[in-house]
Formats: structure tokens, C-alpha cells, sequence
């Protein structure tokens, strides 16, 4: 298991259809924070806009929604946090996988995953993820792709975690969960608010939920007898 982080142009993710080059005309950069692969197709990105010009109030904000959906290939987009300060938002997305990325997004997941943020400005992109095995796979996308890129550090990554059963997609949800407080006493965000931005209904959350929490019951403390 290895750990890379790498440099790619931006010019190629503006070019791939995953963020139009004018979103850089009115923002300085895009922090993603962390990425849930939470479908086969589809994911949901915690992010930071950092902005260069004021910050938008809330009701501006609903009135750009439909607009915003449409400009970022976006299913939904929600504010979630505003630092007057910083001028920057923390915003939740939920965004459909590009067709020309079908096969780099299957392979996150199955031999590699994102590791840390996804720094985006006008001029490069930055991410770090780890990958299993020989760790080629990802190297060969982007060579496949004739996508540049620079590798900044390649180092061991950390010790393979035991097997819990989980599919990718239950181990999304749960760290999804997990991070938006679900679990926190009292909890900062209901099953409501999950099902919004999945995309899917309360009691299907529930049920995945559910089998995801049984499973890791099973492997702590075992099947009740």
C-alpha cells in the first residue's frame, strides 16, 4: 500500500467537464475536503469556496440554486457553513460522475482511495490518495487519459485495515453520517437531512444505516448467542 500525492492542471478537470473554468473568474480556490463514493455513479463532496469577491447571503443563494444545479452538474448543493472572515463557504454537493470518467471513478474505491483535500486553483489541482497492491492503476488512468501530472511524494501508506464486510458504498454512508454529527449526542443532523443529500428516501437510509451498523456489531462484539 503506497500514499501519492500529485499534481495535475487544472486546464484537464476544466476540460473533463468537472468544473467550468469561469467558477475561477469570482472564487480563488476549491477545497474538497472529503469525498463519499455513496453510488455507483454519484458522490457527495464536502467542500470550502474560497472567494475573491463578497459573499452571498442566503436568500441569494436560493435564488442562484437551479442555476447553480445546472452550471456544476450538480444534483444537489446546500450551504452549510459561512466564514464571514475567511469569505468562505462549506457547502455539501451531490454530483453525477462524468461518462469520460466512468472507469477513473470505479477504480477509486476498488484500488485506490482519496486521502486528505483536493486543493483546486486557476492553475493546478492537488490530491493525495492511497492505493493498493502494485498501485499502478491510477498512474495508468491519467497516462491513458494524456492527462500531465507531477508527483510530489510517493511514501507507505497505512497498514491495511482489518475486514469489516462493509461495501464501499455502506462505509460511505457511514463516514457521511459520522461527520455530519448523526451520531453525536444530541445529533446535529437527522435521518431527514441524510436522505436529502443522498438522494434517496428516510427509510432507505435507514435500512442501509442499518445493515452497515450490523455488520460492525457482528465484528466487535459477535453474534448474540
Amino acid at each position: 500500500m503506497k500514499q501519492i500525492r500529485l499534481t495535475i492542471p487544472t486546464e484537464t478537470i476544466v476540460e473533463g467537464g468537472v468544473i467550468p473554468k469561469r467558477f475561477f473568474a469570482h472564487n480563488k480556490r476549491l477545497d474538497v475536503l472529503r469525498v463519499f463514493a455513496v453510488a455507483e455513479r454519484a458522490a457527495i463532496l464536502i467542500a470550502e469556496i474560497h472567494r475573491k469577491d463578497r459573499l452571498y447571503g442566503q436568500g441569494e443563494i436560493e435564488a442562484m440554486r437551479r442555476e447553480l444545479l445546472s452550471r456544476y452538474n450538480l444534483e444537489h448543493f446546500e450551504v452549510v457553513e459561512v466564514d464571514e472572515e475567511r469569505k468562505v463557504y462549506t457547502v455539501l454537493m451531490r454530483a453525477r460522475i462524468p461518462d469520460d470518467l466512468e472507469e477513473a471513478w470505479r477504480t477509486v474505491g476498488t484500488e485506490a482511495f482519496l486521502d486528505g483535500p483536493i486543493q483546486i486553483t486557476a492553475e493546478s489541482a492537488t490530491l493525495s490518495f492511497v492505493v493498493l497492491g502494485r498501485g499502478e492503476k491510477p498512474i495508468e488512468l491519467l497516462e491513458q487519459f494524456q492527462v500531465p501530472f507531477e508527483v510530489k511524494e510517493v511514501r507507505q501508506g497505512p497498514r491495511e485495515a482489518r475486514r469489516d464486510g462493509l461495501t464501499r458504498e455502506q462505509r460511505a454512508l457511514l463516514r457521511l453520517a459520522l461527520d455530519l454529527g448523526y451520531y453525536e449526542v444530541p445529533a446535529r443532523v437527522k435521518l431527514t437531512q441524510l436522505a436529502r443529500y443522498t438522494g434517496v428516501s428516510k427509510a432507505a437510509v435507514s435500512k442501509r444505516l442499518r445493515r452497515a451498523e450490523r455488520k460492525i456489531l457482528f465484528e466487535s462484539v459477535g453474534r448474540a448467542r
